[in-house]
């Protein structure tokens, strides 16, 4: 069988459970580095500093891919440093982040491949990737932003969305006695669903889910916040789980997010 062509997958496969064992072996952490970079130009926002980046690139730190591969920083940077000795990418340094360049980024991403409505991007409490210039402020709870937020993979994410991502999954890991880490990929669907439900009720979800006999063994955090179901039709289920009839848990003060 030919090795050529393309095996397409999605970004959130870096949020599951299973599949985010650590530490990352240098194949599947090469193709976190490749996967996330930007499909297109555009900007990222880090640490309060909007800068500007290329199609094939990423803006990041050695210290948060060290958490995502569960490696310690020096194992990351001389791996920089052998993927650029390989002509596999390139990398510039300052005292705030690390900016890569993947090299033949096009034998990766083509330029034709359709592109996911939906497509979050990485890491813990770093500033997104983004195709738009401007800084959005949070939404709180907002319902009549529920129709105006058809693409929220276009927006800024600030460092408080990112914050309110983590304090997301860590809500659900309390809950659910699971173990997921990777927050990052969650907080544009998060940021969009906040703009829908207060932040009780979208608790409220995660807890009745432990008590919904269809999803107890199916529902995972990024599938709470998906936006679109597997045929492309508009999905709610945080809504479902709010209203599908079913005895709500009482959630306790001390389970609340922090938002």
């Amino acid at each position: 069988m030919s090795n050529d062509g393309y095996a397409s997958f999605w970004r959130q496969q870096f949020t599951n459970e299973t599949l985010e064992e650590k530490p990352y072996c240098m194949g599947y952490a090469w193709t976190y580095l490749y996967s996330m970079a930007n499909w297109k130009d555009g900007y990222a926002h880090f640490r309060n500093e909007t800068i500007p980046i290329k199609r094939s690139q990423r803006v990041t730190s050695f210290s948060k891919l060290a958490i995502q591969f569960g490696w310690d920083r020096k194992k990351v940077k001389n791996f920089f440093v052998l993927l650029e000795k390989d002509q596999m990418l390139t990398y510039r340094v300052t005292n705030r982040y690390v900016i890569y360049t993947v090299c033949n980024y096009d034998s990766y991403q083509k330029r034709d491949i359709n592109t996911p409505t939906e497509r979050p991007t990485e890491y813990p409490t770093e500033g997104q990737q983004t195709t738009q210039q401007t800084t959005q402020q949070l939404p709180t709870n907002n319902k009549d932003n529920k129709d105006n937020k058809d693409n929220t993979s276009l927006e800024v994410l600030s460092e408080k969305d990112l914050d309110n991502a983590k304090a997301y999954l860590t809500s659900w890991n309390k809950i659910h006695s699971t173990r997921y880490r990777a927050f990052d990929a969650l907080a544009h669907n998060l940021k969009y669903w906040m703009s829908v439900y207060p932040t009780d009720e979208i608790l409220q979800a995660i807890t009745n889910v432990k008590s919904d006999k269809f999803w107890e063994d199916k529902m995972g955090p990024e599938i709470l916040l998906r936006r679109k179901n597997q045929n492309g039709e508009k999905a709610d289920n945080i809504g479902k789980l709010l209203h599908s009839g079913r005895r709500k848990e009482n959630v306790s003060h001390a389970d609340k997010m922090v938002f």
